[in-house]
C-alpha cells in the first residue's frame, strides 16, 4: 500500500494489485502482450508522474520500486549499447585493417541525358570496337564515360557493357577481377624469384591466392567458369599472358 498527500490535503491510495489488473484489463481490451517488467515500469510511470506529492512507502514498495528502477536503467543501458554498436559496425576488408564506405553515388535518374545524342546502335560498335583492340570491359567504360560523355551505358543502351560483349562474342574467358588477381599473384611470384628473403611479399602472395580460390569457386557456382577450371601457380602466367 501507498500513501502520499500534498498541501491541499489529498490522499492517493495506489495498490498494485489494483493497478496490475487494471492494466491487464487493458492488455485484454488491445489484444497485447506484455512481461510484467512492462507492468511494473506502468505503476511506476503513474508514482512518477505525481510530482508534487510526499510519498509515504512501506519496506516492500520501496524494494519494488527500486527493483523498477534497475530494470529500466539496464534496459537504457542495453539499448543504447546496441544502437551505438549498430551504428559504429561497419564491414572492414578482408585482408587489411581498412573499414572505407566510400562509393559512387549514381543518380536516382536511369534515362539518357537530354545533351546526349548518340544513339545505342553507335554505342554498341564502339564497345565492340574496342574490345577487339583488347580493352577490359571496365577500360572501355572508362573511354565512354571521358571520351564521349555516355556516363552509364545501361541508360542508353539498356544492357551493361559485358551483356553487350556476350551478345557479340566477345566476352572475355576470365572475368575481369578474377584475371586482375592472376596478373597481381604472378607479378609477386616473379619478384620472389629474384627477392627470396622478401617475407612479406610471401605472405601478400597467399593471401592474393586464396581470393582467387575464393572467387574461383563462386564462378563455377554460377557457372561464368567451366567446372573443371582450376588455378594452377605453374601455369598461371599463360591465363595472362
Amino acid at each position: 500500500m501507498l500513501i502520499c498527500e500534498n498541501s491541499k490535503q489529498l490522499e492517493y491510495i495506489y495498490d498494485f494489485q489494483k493497478c496490475e489488473a487494471w492494466t491487464r484489463k487493458i492488455q485484454n481490451r488491445r489484444g497485447e502482450k506484455r512481461n510484467k517488467v512492462d507492468l511494473k515500469d506502468s505503476f511506476a510511470n503513474i508514482i512518477h508522474s505525481i510530482k508534487p506529492l510526499r510519498f509515504f512507502v512501506s519496506t516492500s514498495t520501496l524494494g519494488f520500486l527500486l527493483s523498477c528502477k534497475r530494470c529500466s536503467a539496464t534496459r537504457a543501458a542495453a539499448s543504447s549499447s546496441s544502437s551505438s554498436s549498430k551504428t559504429a559496425a561497419v564491414m572492414g576488408r578482408m585482408h587489411s585493417r581498412g573499414k572505407g564506405i566510400s562509393a559512387s553515388a549514381l543518380p536516382y535518374k536511369r534515362t539518357p541525358p537530354s545533351w546526349l545524342k548518340i544513339s545505342s546502335q553507335d554505342v554498341d560498335d564502339n564497345i565492340c570496337k574496342f574490345a577487339k583492340k583488347g580493352l577490359t570491359p571496365s577500360q572501355i567504360g572508362v573511354i565512354l564515360r571521358d571520351s564521349h560523355g555516355i556516363a552509364q551505358v545501361k541508360s542508353v543502351t539498356g544492357s551493361k557493357i559485358l551483356r553487350i560483349l556476350k551478345a557479340h562474342g566477345l566476352a572475355p574467358e576470365i572475368p575481369e577481377d578474377l584475371y586482375h588477381l592472376i596478373k597481381k599473384a604472378v607479378a609477386i611470384r616473379k619478384h620472389l624469384e629474384r627477392n627470396r628473403k622478401d617475407k612479406d611479399s610471401k605472405f601478400r602472395l597467399i593471401l592474393v591466392e586464396s581470393r582467387i580460390h575464393r572467387l574461383a569457386r563462386y564462378y563455377k557456382k554460377t557457372k561464368k567458369l567451366p567446372p573443371v577450371w582450376k588455378y594452377e601457380s605453374t601455369t598461371a602466367s599463360t591465363l595472362v599472358a
